[in-house]
């Protein structure tokens, strides 16, 4: 037989998002009305200069944007087709996309 006892635990979310490329505050329930933040989470590896380096950022869909426009080479979209889909890989270039 087992015998169980309540637990009770504390639920984390966040109160606020800043965009670390424009500065901007946004609280979560902004964030909830105004938009999705781009996460950029990246451990360097081995044989990098940053070896073991953990970056974590977040940017805004505005700052998202002019960020991608920069781009040499834009990045690969894959459109979400149903609501709640999750989209499937983009594809790949088997080309050179620079000509």
């Amino acid at each position: 037989m087992i015998k169980y006892h309540a637990v009770t635990c504390t639920k984390v979310e966040p109160a606020e998002i800043w965009c670390n490329m424009c500065g901007e505050r946004h609280s979560a329930k902004d964030f909830e009305k105004t938009g999705q933040f781009a996460a950029i989470d990246k451990t360097y590896g081995f044989g990098s200069l940053k070896d073991g380096d953990r970056y974590l950022a977040h940017l805004c869909e505005p700052c998202t944007d002019k960020l991608f426009s920069v781009f040499k080479i834009p990045p690969q979209v894959a459109p979400m087709r149903e609501w709640g889909e999750i989209p499937p890989e983009p594809t790949v270039l088997v080309s050179d996309p620079t000509g």
